[in-house]
């Protein structure tokens, strides 16, 4: 199976899946889903690949699964922002 990105809240195996959230599938689910999935890139299967690098959907998918607050109405490099100063906050 592959690995993709939910666009939209989905249910997958009896679970919620937010959008942001990763989530595999086969070929056949995911062409079901059509654009309510993206692909993960080869870069973020075999590593993570950098904030900047991420859509606002994704970058927000972060913010929520990290428990963030107010980040709804930030734009993209606010949100990088954010979730770096968690990420050196928890270190």
């Amino acid at each position: 199976m592959t690995k993709y990105i939910a666009q939209a809240y989905l249910s997958h195996k009896g679970n919620i899946v937010k959008p942001g959230e990763e989530i595999e599938l086969t070929k056949e689910q995911s062409e079901r889903l059509g654009d309510k999935v993206n692909l993960v890139s080869i870069e973020k299967q075999t590593g993570e690949k950098e904030l900047s690098e991420h859509t606002v959907d994704e970058l927000k998918g972060i913010a929520e699964k990290r428990g963030l607050e107010d980040y709804s109405k930030l734009k993209k490099d606010e949100l990088v922002a954010l979730i770096e100063d968690t990420e050196q906050e928890q270190e």
